[in-house]
């Protein structure tokens, strides 16, 4: 699994900590956790905004010494090309309207998302404050294949200590959900509720339950042949099953993990979708 790239954001309660992205691996994970101090520039007091700092959401106004603001990244305006500007284009313009004729809502991926559920194991139930959301769709000329999702990477994490992530491609579950392929599980003291014993960093792929386990909601984006889109919607991730340090276990049982708000997602060179 590919760590999340520049244009993801973590998004919730503004976190005291900023969470970092990491790849799905122990050694990984475990400097992610043990990163959690490390304090996004841009989530502290203007002062701190930085040239060029990634994944955070700074402000106009926090930008200093001439700098801009560009999706969520101070920069130096007469230092950018057309060619480097990272905004995304669909930014801004309406996703919606009022029946009551009130102005349409706009799209914004950095706004926080709503977390709602929990991830509910044999050891303990982890309700999620951060979450962090990368979505990528299939871009193309044909209507019947364009706009189709067809990768998704979801961060979430609880406190300092506890952090899921989450992989799904490729195929459909037989309820047409995305299909789960990986999921990596690290708890350390930080994480509530979990005992020394079942401290530590789990996986699970052919552990999950397919029909137990998937992600379902917005699976076309609503623009139409466009290298970025942003919309509004809704996803649930299902997960079931076990999954495993060494020869420990951790059971999950049935969980419902909502993500609703505004989302952001890249083209990418990958074919829909399609049941296993």
């Amino acid at each position: 699994m590919q760590p999340l790239e520049r244009g993801s954001v973590w998004v919730g309660r503004k976190p005291a900590m900023k969470p970092q992205l990491f790849s799905l691996t122990t050694t990984a994970l475990a400097l992610a956790l043990g990163a959690l101090g490390t304090v996004g520039a841009c989530d502290q007091a203007a002062e701190d905004c930085v040239s060029g700092q990634e994944g955070c959401a700074c402000r106009e106004d926090q930008c200093l010494s001439g700098l801009s603001c560009r999706s969520g990244v101070c920069v130096d305006p007469d230092g950018m090309s057309d060619d480097d500007d990272d905004s995304d284009p669909t930014e801004g313009d309406a996703t919606g309207s009022d029946p009551d004729g009130e102005a349409p809502k706009t799209c914004d991926h950095t706004r926080a998302l709503t977390i709602g559920g929990a991830l509910e194991t044999d050891v303990s139930s982890v309700v999620f404050d951060y979450a962090e959301v990368q979505i990528n769709h299939k871009r193309d000329v044909d209507e019947f294949e364009d706009g189709c999702v067809n990768d998704m990477f979801i961060n979430l994490a609880a406190g300092d200590g506890c952090v899921l992530q989450v992989h799904a491609l490729d195929f459909f579950t037989p309820q047409s959900r995305l299909m789960v392929q990986e999921v990596g599980f690290m708890a350390d003291s930080q994480c509530p509720n979990f005992p020394d014993a079942a401290e530590g960093f789990y996986v699970g792929a052919d552990t999950l339950d397919i029909d137990g386990s998937g992600i379902e909601g917005v699976l076309t984006i609503p623009q139409e042949n466009t290298a970025r889109a942003c919309f509004s919607g809704e996803y649930t991730l299902h997960l079931s099953g076990v999954i495993t340090r060494g020869s420990d276990i951790l059971e999950i049982y049935p969980s419902q993990i909502t993500l609703a708000g505004d989302f952001r997602s890249t083209s990418v060179e990958r074919s829909c979708p399609r049941f296993p």
